[in-house]
């Protein structure tokens, strides 16, 4: 989820990258960095880890398109707004794969996940068939879900509460915050609403999206028309030829 954000600016940014895949167990490929954990960006011989601050080092180096916003005040909200799909979003994704709805989905989402995995970047067959048990027993999985639920708080209205919490931060705009053009939080956002969709994560949650929630998803697919996803759903499909996406926690993550 964390990579997927960042991929999400540098298309929305249209600038030219290439993705370094990292392996889900032993993630290599960063250990320049001297941690286990991704995203990584690297742009010459610099480098920076965790997806929003790689977002506003990229607003930084290359304004145009900018996804931060005119004025300082816009700057924060939008950044609180990015905070909202960290401490919440995103861990709606992670609890989903601790909390079963169901052992028959719970298997099949799990295997999904485990051949998108393998497609991108390769995993051993013993981890392929593990996957659905082996992401709800890691820890920072379990940490992030910890830190997101409220006691007592079921799925179903963890997801109402969400939806509830998006309408807000939309604020009666096109994009959250009401702006006319997508910010770091739009695109922060999308990318947890639709990589589920595209590996056709199952689920028997009698849970509806409100109207506002699905025309902003459809506004924002038209940004990605060509490039939607970090994560390769298909068998023939490896990303554009274009840097490293690598989430602010270790991996296996979608």
């Amino acid at each position: 989820p964390f990579a997927a954000k960042v991929y999400a600016y540098l298309i929305y940014k249209q600038l030219p990258f290439e993705i370094v895949y990292v392996h889900p167990v032993r993630p290599d490929a960063v250990a320049f960095t001297g941690k286990r954990i991704i995203p990584v960006l690297k742009i010459g011989e610099e480098w920076r880890s965790d997806s929003t601050p790689i977002g506003v080092w990229l607003d930084q180096l290359f304004p145009e398109r900018p996804i931060l916003g005119v004025s300082a005040a816009e700057r924060e909200a939008i950044l609180e707004a990015d905070r909202w799909v960290t401490g919440s979003l995103i861990p709606a994704a992670f609890r989903q794969t601790v909390e079963w709805d169901s052992l028959n989905n719970g298997i099949r989402n799990g295997f999904a996940l485990a051949r998108a995995l393998h497609r991108s970047g390769g995993l051993e067959w013993y981890y392929r068939w593990s996957w659905p048990w082996l992401v709800p027993r890691a820890g920072f999985v379990r940490r992030i879900v910890r830190r997101a639920s409220r006691k007592g708080e079921s799925m179903t209205e963890y997801w109402r509460r969400l939806f509830h919490e998006f309408e807000a931060l939309l604020a009666g705009g096109p994009f959250l915050g009401g702006h006319q053009q997508p910010t770091l939080a739009d695109l922060s956002a999308f990318p947890q609403f639709e990589t589920p969709r595209a590996l056709n994560v199952r689920s028997d949650l009698d849970l509806k999206p409100p109207l506002a929630l699905a025309k902003w998803l459809g506004r924002m697919r038209k940004q990605f028309a060509t490039d939607p996803l970090l994560i390769n759903c298909t068998a023939n499909r490896v990303g554009p030829a274009t840097t490293p996406a690598a989430p602010d926690n270790p991996p296996p993550s979608p």
